[in-house]
């Protein structure tokens, strides 16, 4: 029997820092189960890799940074199982979009907060755990601020590593809400040994 894979589209600006960040490291952890995730940006700088600032922090973390710029289109949102953004202002976006992504389309860490505690039904394959948790989500929606994830770009290194952390903490709370408990972490690459 196959299941239908579960499509995650991560969205922020230029899908040059956040977006492709939060979704490498996603991917790192989900892929595995079934899970596609892909990235775009509102304004996106089409086909630019990520910046080398955050392209690092991703590699140190262990997953794989190669990526190429896409601008945000409406099939892309249709098309979506959960839609996750850096700031409210980008789930406003990809909603006009596509007004049909209102009940799964949430900040990265608004979605992240929602779902800590949720109870994960075991019986569900990872694939089905994003459909029922973005509806778990949806129904405990309530108005509150401070999910946006600040754009590090232009910023200096401690920007992009606040950044970074916060992406990173969501992830791994989101991960492991999809795969009940079974992540397999991603580690830090070694730094080859030196003489």
């Amino acid at each position: 029997m196959t299941t239908t894979p579960a499509r995650v589209l991560v969205v922020c600006t230029g899908n040059i820092c956040r977006s492709p960040a939060a979704a490498a490291l996603l991917r790192a952890q989900l892929s595995s189960y079934g899970i596609d995730v892909g990235s775009a940006g509102t304004a996106a700088v089409v086909g630019a890799p990520m910046t080398p600032q955050m392209r690092r922090l991703v590699e140190e973390a262990g997953a794989d940074a190669e990526h190429a710029a896409v601008q945000l289109r409406r099939p892309a949102v249709a098309a979506a199982d959960l839609v996750l953004t850096g700031t409210a202002e980008h789930r406003g976006y990809a909603v006009r979009l596509a007004p049909g992504a209102v009940r799964r389309s949430f900040t990265l860490r608004e979605f992240a907060r929602l779902i800590a505690d949720a109870e994960v039904d075991q019986r569900l394959t990872p694939a089905e755990r994003v459909a029922a948790l973005a509806a778990h989500a949806q129904s405990h929606r309530r108005a509150s601020g401070g999910d946006d994830i600040a754009d590090p770009f232009g910023g200096t290194q401690g920007g992009y590593d606040q950044t970074f952390a916060a992406i990173r903490g969501a992830v791994g709370v989101i991960a492991d809400r999809v795969v009940g408990g079974r992540v397999p972490r991603v580690s830090p690459r070694r730094a080859p040994a030196t003489d």
